[in-house]
Protein backbone atom coordinates (compact mmCIF):
# COMPACT_ATOMS: atom_id res chain seq x y z
CA UNK A 1 0.00 0.00 0.00
CA UNK A 2 2.75 2.23 1.00
CA UNK A 3 4.98 1.68 -2.28
CA UNK A 4 2.00 2.42 -4.26
CA UNK A 5 1.49 5.70 -2.59
CA UNK A 6 5.15 6.60 -3.19
CA UNK A 7 4.94 5.55 -5.92
CA UNK A 8 1.96 8.25 -6.85
CA UNK A 9 3.50 10.63 -5.43
CA UNK A 10 6.70 10.25 -7.64
CA UNK A 11 4.64 10.18 -10.52
CA UNK A 12 2.66 13.43 -9.61
CA UNK A 13 5.80 15.49 -8.96
CA UNK A 14 7.21 14.42 -12.01
CA UNK A 15 4.46 15.60 -13.73
CA UNK A 16 4.65 18.40 -11.79
CA UNK A 17 8.70 18.91 -12.99
CA UNK A 18 6.91 17.95 -16.43
CA UNK A 19 4.27 21.03 -16.83
CA UNK A 20 6.59 23.14 -15.40
CA UNK A 21 9.63 22.89 -17.43
CA UNK A 22 7.16 23.03 -20.26
CA UNK A 23 5.61 26.20 -18.93
CA UNK A 24 8.82 28.01 -19.44
CA UNK A 25 10.49 26.41 -22.53
CA UNK A 26 7.12 28.02 -24.19
CA UNK A 27 8.12 31.73 -22.54
CA UNK A 28 9.44 34.09 -24.77
CA UNK A 29 13.45 34.59 -24.51
CA UNK A 30 14.91 37.24 -22.68
CA UNK A 31 17.86 39.19 -22.92
CA UNK A 32 20.31 38.12 -20.60
CA UNK A 33 21.77 41.56 -20.63
CA UNK A 34 18.98 43.29 -19.27
CA UNK A 35 18.86 40.63 -16.24
CA UNK A 36 22.52 40.75 -15.50
CA UNK A 37 22.80 44.33 -15.98
CA UNK A 38 19.95 44.93 -13.00
CA UNK A 39 22.20 42.53 -10.66
CA UNK A 40 25.38 44.35 -11.55
CA UNK A 41 23.20 47.72 -10.58
CA UNK A 42 22.74 46.16 -7.43
CA UNK A 43 26.42 45.69 -6.30
CA UNK A 44 26.81 41.84 -7.57
CA UNK A 45 29.15 40.39 -9.77
CA UNK A 46 28.20 39.75 -13.04
CA UNK A 47 29.86 36.26 -13.42
CA UNK A 48 28.79 35.28 -10.95
CA UNK A 49 25.05 36.10 -11.52
CA UNK A 50 25.89 34.74 -14.97
CA UNK A 51 26.74 30.83 -13.33
CA UNK A 52 23.47 30.86 -10.73
CA UNK A 53 21.69 31.79 -13.75
CA UNK A 54 23.22 29.41 -16.06
CA UNK A 55 22.50 26.66 -13.37
CA UNK A 56 19.15 27.78 -12.34
CA UNK A 57 18.04 27.33 -16.34
CA UNK A 58 20.02 23.64 -16.76
CA UNK A 59 17.56 22.58 -13.65
CA UNK A 60 15.10 22.88 -16.05
CA UNK A 61 16.07 22.29 -19.48
CA UNK A 62 17.05 25.80 -21.24
CA UNK A 63 20.27 27.16 -22.05
CA UNK A 64 21.67 30.30 -21.20
CA UNK A 65 21.46 31.61 -24.75
CA UNK A 66 17.67 30.97 -24.32
CA UNK A 67 17.41 32.55 -20.67
CA UNK A 68 13.60 32.91 -20.26
CA UNK A 69 13.55 34.74 -16.84
CA UNK A 70 13.10 38.70 -15.37
CA UNK A 71 14.82 40.28 -12.80
CA UNK A 72 12.04 40.49 -11.05
CA UNK A 73 10.43 37.13 -11.73
CA UNK A 74 9.17 34.94 -8.33
CA UNK A 75 10.99 31.70 -7.65
CA UNK A 76 7.88 30.54 -6.29
CA UNK A 77 5.20 31.50 -8.84
CA UNK A 78 7.74 30.07 -11.87
CA UNK A 79 8.40 26.77 -9.90
CA UNK A 80 4.66 26.30 -8.43
CA UNK A 81 2.47 24.10 -10.20
CA UNK A 82 -1.73 24.19 -8.68
CA UNK A 83 -3.97 21.31 -8.00
CA UNK A 84 -5.87 21.77 -10.74
CA UNK A 85 -3.72 22.06 -13.65
CA UNK A 86 -3.49 18.33 -12.68
CA UNK A 87 -5.86 15.46 -14.05
CA UNK A 88 -5.91 11.63 -12.71
CA UNK A 89 -4.42 12.38 -9.26
CA UNK A 90 -6.97 13.23 -7.20
CA UNK A 91 -6.66 10.92 -4.88
CA UNK A 92 -2.90 11.07 -4.11
CA UNK A 93 -3.19 14.67 -4.20
CA UNK A 94 -5.80 14.46 -0.74
CA UNK A 95 -3.41 11.55 0.58
CA UNK A 96 -0.41 13.78 0.54
CA UNK A 97 -2.27 16.60 2.12
CA UNK A 98 -0.14 19.26 -0.80
CA UNK A 99 -2.93 21.93 -0.43
CA UNK A 100 -3.44 24.25 -3.59
CA UNK A 101 -0.12 23.94 -5.41
CA UNK A 102 2.97 21.67 -5.24
CA UNK A 103 6.41 23.59 -6.08
CA UNK A 104 9.48 22.09 -7.40
CA UNK A 105 12.59 21.74 -8.11
CA UNK A 106 13.46 23.65 -4.52
CA UNK A 107 15.77 20.80 -3.32
CA UNK A 108 17.82 21.20 -6.82
CA UNK A 109 18.15 24.53 -5.93
CA UNK A 110 19.36 24.01 -2.99
CA UNK A 111 21.49 21.49 -4.35
CA UNK A 112 22.95 23.67 -6.47
CA UNK A 113 24.08 26.20 -3.92
CA UNK A 114 25.58 23.67 -2.06
CA UNK A 115 27.54 23.28 -5.34
CA UNK A 116 28.77 26.77 -5.87
CA UNK A 117 29.27 27.64 -2.47
CA UNK A 118 31.22 27.12 1.01
CA UNK A 119 29.95 25.07 3.36
CA UNK A 120 31.57 27.24 5.84
CA UNK A 121 29.44 30.10 4.58
CA UNK A 122 26.01 28.71 5.80
CA UNK A 123 25.94 30.35 8.95
CA UNK A 124 26.57 33.44 7.31
CA UNK A 125 23.74 32.94 4.38
CA UNK A 126 21.25 31.85 7.01
CA UNK A 127 22.18 35.08 9.31
CA UNK A 128 21.91 37.40 6.51
CA UNK A 129 18.44 35.42 6.08
CA UNK A 130 17.09 35.80 9.62
CA UNK A 131 17.09 32.08 9.24
CA UNK A 132 19.25 31.01 11.87
CA UNK A 133 17.80 27.67 13.14
CA UNK A 134 15.00 27.14 10.89
CA UNK A 135 14.16 24.22 9.30
CA UNK A 136 15.30 23.09 6.01
CA UNK A 137 11.50 23.60 4.51
CA UNK A 138 11.84 27.02 6.79
CA UNK A 139 15.13 27.58 4.36
CA UNK A 140 13.62 26.35 1.21
CA UNK A 141 10.47 28.36 1.64
CA UNK A 142 12.29 31.32 2.19
CA UNK A 143 14.36 31.06 -0.97
CA UNK A 144 11.81 30.26 -3.10
CA UNK A 145 10.03 33.35 -2.19
CA UNK A 146 12.77 35.33 -3.74
CA UNK A 147 12.76 37.18 -6.89
CA UNK A 148 14.88 35.50 -9.81
CA UNK A 149 17.12 38.82 -9.31
CA UNK A 150 17.25 39.32 -5.73
CA UNK A 151 18.23 35.28 -5.83
CA UNK A 152 21.18 36.22 -8.00
CA UNK A 153 22.04 39.07 -6.11
CA UNK A 154 22.32 37.55 -2.78
CA UNK A 155 23.86 34.29 -3.49
CA UNK A 156 25.91 35.60 -5.96
CA UNK A 157 28.13 37.55 -3.13
CA UNK A 158 28.63 33.81 -1.40
CA UNK A 159 30.39 32.33 -4.14
CA UNK A 160 34.06 31.75 -4.60
CA UNK A 161 35.72 34.35 -6.89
Amino acid sequence: MFDFFSNSLRKLEAEAEHIVCQRIKKLNNKKITYLLGACKSRGAREAECEMLLKRLLEIVGVSLDENKFEYSDNLSTIFRVSKNEFEGYEKTWRRSDLGKYIEVFSTEIIQLLDDLIEKEQTADILLDLHLKGASEDDIKDSIMAMDIGEFLVFFSKYMQK
